[in-house]
Formats: structure tokens, sequence, C-alpha cells
């Protein structure tokens, strides 16, 4: 049974089968766990707490206990792959498995926002590329 999303669970296979031990290392210090993230939902005249479960980096997606974000789309914590895993896995672009998805600047929050999003730059992004 996965424990992350799909795509999640498809780099970490890719990656672990891959490494030798010093990128192995290198991505313990990154690996992916389950984070919940609290934020406020608001509409008739209520506002109540929710939670939204993600795949974070258990360094880069860190949250303050007790945090809570204005909203679901002001939740600024990196998701898993953080860029230095993705930066981690650019030394595998030329192997036929690779993904372009998983090139650093596709980075995004919790919220789907971008982290480094260009103007021209489609978002969401359109599967295949170039359609």
């Amino acid at each position: 049974m996965p424990r992350f999303e799909p795509y999640a669970e498809t780099l970490l296979g890719f990656l672990l089968s891959r490494f030798d031990e010093a990128g192995f290392a290198s991505l313990v210090d990154h690996e992916p766990k389950r984070v919940p993230a609290w934020y406020f939902e608001s509409g008739g005249g209520r506002v109540e707490p929710r939670m939204v479960m993600f795949t974070g980096c258990v360094t880069c997606s860190r949250i303050d206990p007790g945090s809570e974000f204005a909203s679901y789309f002001h939740i600024n914590v990196e998701r898993w792959p953080c860029l230095h895993v993705r930066r981690l896995a650019l030394v595998f672009r030329d192997d036929p498995d690779y993904c372009r998805e998983r090139r650093p600047k596709g980075a995004v929050h919790v919220s789907g926002r971008p982290f480094c999003q260009e103007d021209s730059d489609t978002w969401p992004p359109v599967w295949p590329p170039g359609m």
C-alpha cells in the first residue's frame, strides 16, 4: 500500500533504484513524510479550522506546532520532492525513465502555486508538454 501520492512514490522508487551510498545518505536528510497543515475556511459568516495532509520533506517542510494558515491558498510550505531532491534527480536527466516535471523549477507549494513560475509557463502544467 503506497504511503504517499503516486508521483512521490514513483520518484522515490526511481531515485532509490539509482543512488549510490552518498546519494542515498543525501536523500535520507530529505526523505518524504506525511505532514498536516491547518488552515481557516470561511463562508456564510462562519470560520472554521480545517486540515490538509500532504507529502512534505523532513528537512524543508517544517511547520511550527500550532501554526494555522489564513486559507488553503496561503499554505506556503514546500511539498516533497523539495528543491534539493529535484537537484539530486538532475543527475539522471538522460535516463529514459526521467520525467521533465522533476526539474527544480517545477517545485510547488502545498496550495499548488509554483515557487519559480515564469510568465511564459502555463499553470497548471499541460500534459503532454507542447500541447
